[in-house]
């Protein structure tokens, strides 16, 4: 996600950025093999590995998935934490109210709310609400799908 950084300015991936700025994200990055600011990212991670992965093997991913939210519901966050001396599965609900939910986004695969497929002419154009759009010209005579808050 992120590739570089250029004079204190981080560089994102292409896609990355589309993301953040299509989301309205505000994000901190921390420093490469920072401990001061990834401590606490870098502990869970470990917590996950030596708590539930060291001890289990999986046939598939699904299986694997399973067993980790049975597991996330019983020990990660059904027990009292010991940084925050609650319990997490239900200090989520309070922070949940200081949430904003995510944009309708192209990335988001699951919902096809506002999404279309339009073939491209042998031109690269498509045509949306009565428009011509040029894509491309990898994109001639391909099934392209469009995402647009417009169409009803």
């Amino acid at each position: 996600m992120v590739v570089s950084e250029n004079g204190g300015d981080v560089v994102f991936t292409r896609e990355f950025k589309q993301l953040i700025e299509e989301q309205e994200l505000e994000l901190y990055v921390c420093r490469k093999a920072d401990p001061e600011s990834k401590g606490k990212v870098e502990n869970l991670v470990k917590f996950v590995k030596g708590s539930f992965l060291s001890t289990r093997d999986f046939a598939t991913v699904d299986e694997g998935n399973a067993g980790l939210r049975g597991w996330l519901e019983r020990r990660a966050n059904g027990k009292i934490s010991q940084a925050t001396k609650q319990i997490p599965a239900l200090l989520i609900g309070l922070e949940r109210e200081h949430l904003r939910p995510l944009k309708n986004s192209i990335f988001r695969k699951e919902t096809l709310c506002g999404r279309e497929e339009r073939t491209a002419s042998d031109k690269a154009l498509i045509s949306v609400l009565a428009c011509q759009y040029q894509l491309p010209a990898g994109y001639r005579n391909k099934t392209v799908e469009i995402f647009t808050d417009l169409i009803p």
